[in-house]
């Protein structure tokens, strides 16, 4: 379904993630997302999949800064 929604290539960039987990959730488990309705209309699909990206990109890039930080005070300590 993610691959069928109106996106220009930065909101499908963005959103990848969640589109990503979403289509694998509908494949493996449909009954859940029957039952409980987790991206079974449009509107419910895009905001899952836009919390579930929000997730990965800040846990990402929290990731990437933390990791910048110590390389760069490793760099700075040898240096000395």
């Amino acid at each position: 379904m993610f691959d069928t929604l109106p996106l220009s290539p930065w909101q499908r960039l963005l959103l990848w993630p969640g589109g990503t987990f979403m289509d694998w959730l509908a494949r493996t488990w449909p009954e859940v997302v029957i039952v409980y309705g987790v991206g079974f209309t449009v509107e419910s699909y895009v905001f899952w999949t836009s919390v579930i990206s929000l997730g990965v990109w800040f846990v990402s890039l929290t990731a990437v800064m933390i990791l910048a930080r110590r390389t760069w005070r490793c760099l700075r300590g040898a240096s000395r």
